[in-house]
């Protein structure tokens, strides 16, 4: 009869304890913003397309100087090898912050980068804009250059980490069509102004607006769950995560992502930089895909018909800068074709 008693008791405490369980566990769900009802789509929307913004601005810094340089060759009477200076300068900034960038991507992450880089835009632009010389404007297309070379790859970046894994893909197709998207507008804008008397000035200055957009918002924004982690900011990264997931996945989804990403870094803790050339898990190969692919693009002289195509436009046989700039415009839209495309 006693061991009846205990039986029934035990079986009490515990039906009473997987009870009290259950109702810890469904007021937590109910009060975590992975709740079915959540904004984390919303959430993640606007994080992508604010961190987009790099890519608008990359694309409008890029195509700006062909329409802009017919008129600064005039108002600081350039020299052609000034010219090539000019035009360069932006890629040699990129150079110099690519040799620094993941240092600060790892360090401080890719939020506190974004908000740099946009700081960096408007100071450079400022600088082309305001001090009217031939020293300003390529110290002020450095710094531009600087802020794409980071922008670039801190946008993507970010975009991926905080979008689920079957977003990421479209997400990062829209930085590349934000990227054409700003060349139409840098060929547009320069042939609006082209016939304005120091319309290189308005030119110059249409990335301000992105770029204070893009400043002001962004610390507003959750940080990169997997640059949490990496940190070991563990609460951080859960909360995080949970914000960006509300309404997408539930709690238990959330854990699993979580332990996804700690495996990912910790593989990625393995490998040294002297792994980039080795033949551990096809590191080397990797490598050279990424550097051929590079190597072609430079050598099919791509970006030096972009930033030439008003110039060598205007001394075929299209008169006037108007023509000129309007012209190189068709060469923008063949190129906003294969992004569009690839974002549906």
């Amino acid at each position: 009869m006693d061991t009846s008693e205990e039986s029934i008791r035990i079986t009490s405490d515990t039906q009473s304890k997987t009870c009290l369980q259950n109702q810890d566990t469904q007021k937590y769900q109910e009060k975590s913003p992975s709740a079915k009802s959540g904004n984390g789509a919303a959430l993640v929307l606007c994080s992508v397309s604010v961190a987009c913004l790099s890519g608008l601005m990359m694309g409008y810094e890029m195509s700006l100087i062909s329409g802009a340089l017919l008129q600064l060759r005039d108002v600081l009477t350039l020299s052609c090898p000034q010219q090539e200076q000019v035009v360069g300068s932006l890629l040699f900034g990129a150079f110099l912050l690519s040799l620094g960038g993941g240092t600060i991507l790892d360090r401080y992450g890719r939020r506190f980068s974004i908000i740099l880089t946009a700081l960096l835009c408007v100071l450079g632009t400022l600088l082309s804009v305001c001090v009217v010389s031939f020293w300003a404007l390529v110290v002020g297309r450095m710094l531009v250059g600087m802020a794409v070379a980071l922008s670039g790859t801190a946008s993507c970046l970010y975009a991926a980490e905080v979008a689920p894994a079957t977003w990421r893909g479209r997400c990062v197709c829209v930085y590349e069509l934000m990227v054409v998207l700003g060349m139409l507008l840098g060929f547009g804008l320069s042939w609006a102004f082209a016939g304005v008397p120091d319309g290189w000035r308005f030119t110059f200055g249409g990335v301000l607006l992105p770029a204070l957009l893009q400043a002001g918002i962004m610390p507003l924004l959750p940080q990169s769950p997997r640059f949490l982690l990496a940190q070991q900011r563990e609460k951080e990264a859960h909360a995080t995560l949970l914000r960006l997931r509300a309404g997408i996945k539930g709690v238990e989804a959330v854990e699993d992502e979580l332990r996804a990403i700690r495996m990912a870094l910790g593989a990625e803790r393995l490998h040294g930089f002297l792994d980039l050339f080795r033949s551990r898990d096809n590191m080397l190969q990797r490598l050279l895909v990424g550097a051929a692919l590079v190597f072609l693009q430079q050598a099919t002289g791509q970006p030096n018909i972009l930033a030439y195509a008003s110039t060598v436009l205007s001394s075929v046989g299209f008169h006037g800068n108007e023509a000129a700039t309007l012209a190189s415009t068709g060469l923008v839209w063949l190129k906003w074709a294969g992004p569009f495309l690839q974002s549906f």
